[in-house]
């Protein structure tokens, strides 16, 4: 009951709490920007990828019709 009458040790308590959400946030965020760049890495990937097969198509297209 002494810490409850003593502000200095709220004071601490309040801060240590303050210092426990902050980390946690703080991994919270860490880890949603690990997803953020593994997600973004993997769709550019992805999309060259589409990009490519676009292109190769076109370019297929292209050349079948200069073949007629």
């Amino acid at each position: 009951m002494k810490m409850c009458m003593n502000p200095r040790a709220i004071w601490n308590y309040v801060n240590l709490l303050k210092c426990k959400n902050a980390q946690v946030k703080a991994i919270k965020s860490a880890k949603m920007l690990k997803c953020y760049l593994w997600f973004s890495l993997h769709m550019t990937t992805v999309f060259k990828k589409l990009v490519l097969i676009f292109i190769t198509y076109k370019k297929i297209e292209s050349y079948k019709r200069c073949k007629r």
